[in-house]
């Protein structure tokens, strides 16, 4: 579990990575993190796909995806271990 600001840390000391799928699950619920995500990563274009757990309003989605940025469902990237050892065996 990582707190908003150690997520905002995070995101600068990474800021020359680039990311192709980000998955966030905002365990905490402490603190909003998509201005953190708008400023490391939208706006640098670090990521193709993001899914976040947390409510993110229309607006947002819109704004997201003028970056190219697709914004999916969190559940579909979501991997649960159990499902996907009895798909695989």
């Amino acid at each position: 579990m990582i707190n908003a600001r150690d997520f905002n840390t995070f995101l600068f000391k990474t800021r020359n990575i680039i990311i192709k799928k980000l998955l966030i699950e905002n365990l905490m619920k402490e603190g909003d993190l998509i201005p953190y995500i708008k400023e490391h990563v939208m706006k640098e274009k670090r990521v193709k796909y993001l899914a976040i757990d947390e409510s993110v309003t229309e607006n947002d989605i819109k704004e997201f995806e003028s970056y190219n940025i697709k914004f999916v469902n969190f559940d579909d990237f979501y991997i649960r271990a159990y499902e996907f050892v009895n798909e695989m065996y």
